[in-house]
């Protein structure tokens, strides 16, 4: 299979492909039934996370995006990226803030952000980028896809100059993924979310190039 999958940059007509992928990998149509207001709660996490990146590859298949890895690099970061993309993130927010479902979605993505800043509050490490999202669709899995999308990341960040990067991630996504790559866990923060009658953890992870 990996010999047929390409690794390219994203292009714009992927958006309602990785839309997919996102809503997916994080169950998002739990916030909601109604198609529309699921559709704006993902665009509008694709639209924040792209803002945030450097690099935006995917993992492609006869023409079906299979993965998605966002990720940045500081000293390749530009604002630009914000500028691109908050004018259509704006418009999804004000829509967003008037429905019930997306004023939770606001409160738990509150939630979420809180646990990122403790995490990196008082962290001895200067890290040279984060990986910012990474997501393959669940037909796809265990098949070598999110290893070669992470290969290009860890090119990618090496040929910047990079000697690491951090990952920010969580009990309900798949830790032990990272750690058999040899990622180390930094440091871990309970949050107000449970899982299995407890509270979940988030995680910062560290993936040092040197």
């Amino acid at each position: 299979m990996q010999k047929s999958v390409q690794i390219r940059a994203v292009r714009s007509d992927d958006e309602k492909q990785l839309c997919e992928i996102i809503r997916e990998a994080w169950n998002y149509h739990r916030y909601s039934e109604k198609k529309q207001i699921v559709d704006a709660i993902v665009h509008h996490i694709f639209l924040e996370y792209a803002m945030e990146q450097s690099y935006m590859r995917v993992a492609v298949q006869g023409g079906r995006i299979l993965g998605l890895l966002m990720g940045r690099n500081e000293e390749a970061y530009s604002r630009r990226q914000v500028l691109r993309y908050l004018p259509k993130r704006m418009l999804l927010s004000v829509y967003l803030h008037g429905t019930r479902e997306g004023r939770r979605y606001f409160k738990n993505s509150r939630i979420e952000n809180q646990a990122d800043r403790r995490l990196l509050q008082n962290c001895a490490d200067d890290f040279d980028g984060e990986l910012v999202l990474f997501a393959v669709r669940s037909e796809a899995q265990g098949k070598g896809i999110g290893r070669l999308l992470l290969q290009d990341f860890t090119q990618y960040m090496r040929s910047c100059g990079a000697e690491d990067f951090f990952v920010l991630t969580d009990d309900f996504c798949n830790v032990d993924f990272y750690i058999r790559r040899g990622y180390k866990k930094i440091k871990a923060v309970p949050s107000k979310f449970r899982k299995s009658g407890k509270p979940a953890k988030f995680y910062l992870l560290k993936n040092s190039l040197l």
